[in-house]
């Protein structure tokens, strides 16, 4: 549904529908974490192959018992690759959708997303370009997306300010604001009229 959500240039929608997907897909097989992916680093082996690389013990009755273990290990394996392979579509998915949103917020989501995306071993070429492009361009964009949304939100706040303000005859222009360059805070001064 993303997918189609990106031809039709309905961008929040994408953004919902692979949020969606990604939720289902953590019901099925929950995202590798940090500290598992460390401990698997720190063992020598990369973050993907502790899991496919352990040997795994077949222990059966007979010889059909042993095919019906050995049948599950392989679709359970099945399910991972299949699971990680869509996981990757819905991040790249997203991370385009948030892209074209803009704003502080959904960039940053991206950035998130891309990062998610560097450390996938299952990317195929093109996708692990269009990786590394987005986040060498998102720093830039998300602190011109901060500064703009910031501009606004002080903005927004000045007229509100000048709201309560004007029944006594004060606007914030009143106030003054000068940052202490020894801590980095704020005093605030007053100036009649």
């Amino acid at each position: 549904m993303a997918a189609c959500y990106l031809k039709l240039e309905d961008w929040k929608a994408s953004v919902d529908a692979a949020t969606t997907c990604l939720d289902r897909l953590d019901k099925v097989l929950p995202p590798t974490t940090s500290t598992s992916t460390e401990a698997t680093s720190r063992e020598g082996n990369s973050p993907g192959t502790a899991t496919e690389e352990a040997v795994v013990e077949i222990t059966g009755d007979d010889q059909e018992a042993e095919e019906a273990q050995l049948q599950r290990l392989q679709q359970r394996d099945q399910t991972k690759r299949d699971v990680l392979r869509i996981r990757a579509k819905a991040l790249m998915r997203r991370a385009r959708a948030r892209m074209r949103l803009g704003g502080w917020a959904n960039l940053q989501g991206a950035e998130e997303d891309y990062k998610a995306l560097a450390a996938m071993d299952n990317l195929p070429p093109d996708d692990r370009r269009v990786v590394q492009k987005g986040l060498r361009e998102l720093p830039d964009r998300i602190a011109q997306a901060r500064e703009k949304d910031m501009a606004e939100m002080m903005g927004k706040l000045k007229d509100l300010g000048n709201g309560i303000l004007k029944p006594f005859g004060l606007s914030t222009e009143n106030f003054k604001f000068v940052q202490d360059p020894k801590t980095g805070g704020y005093s605030m001064n007053f100036q009649s009229g």
